[in-house]
């Protein structure tokens, strides 16, 4: 089951670790990001922004169980 999960910028290995130690290590987390690439001072700059902010989708077979949930 998928689940939209709300987590802070600067934990993001610490709350992967964590689920995966929960749900296990068939948890799936999906981030979509949009790639900008600009010049600045003659120099080409690339940077990746998350597209959902501090959002992700999360995707484990036990997001589906209401105990696990709780």
């Amino acid at each position: 089951m998928w689940a939209v999960v709300k987590y802070d910028k600067n934990r993001f290995n610490i709350f992967y670790q964590d689920l995966k130690k929960k749900a296990g290590s068939d948890t799936v987390i999906y981030c979509p990001k949009i790639l900008i690439r600009k010049y600045k001072k003659n120099k080409l700059i690339t940077h990746s922004i998350n597209i959902l902010g501090d959002y992700a989708f999360c995707f484990n077979k036990k997001l589906g169980n209401e105990v696990f949930l709780h």
